[in-house]
């Protein structure tokens, strides 16, 4: 693939001397629209509490999960993203799987 890439460039360079080929940004990952298949959010969300050092809040998590799958991160994103955190938690709590913070809304600890 690296010689591939070297091609590439190449072929960029004889089209277009005068563009710096190092500052061509890579494509960022896009899912598709509907990117949440059954279960995905879930694990997503109980693998980011498991590496958290600390309870998170759910619009924290929401928002890693914007970061980790490339999305648009605009403030409809954030908050829709912080809702369905909250209901996949939600859920894993009447499961046993996942504990809200006694005292604070929202902060969430596996």
């Amino acid at each position: 693939m690296a010689i591939d890439l070297e091609h590439i460039d190449a072929t960029v360079r004889i089209i277009a001397p005068e563009m710096a080929v190092e500052a061509i940004k890579t494509k960022a990952f896009r899912p598709p629209a509907d990117w949440s298949k059954r279960g995905e959010m879930t694990r997503m969300v109980l693998s980011i509490l498991r590496t958290a050092r600390n309870p998170m809040a759910s619009r924290e998590i929401g928002e890693r999960m914007v970061v980790e799958r490339a999305l648009v991160a605009d403030a409809a994103t954030l908050n829709s993203m912080g809702r369905c955190v909250s209901c996949a938690l939600r859920t894993q709590r009447t499961k046993g799987v996942a504990q809200s913070q006694e005292g604070e809304t929202g902060f969430w600890k596996l």
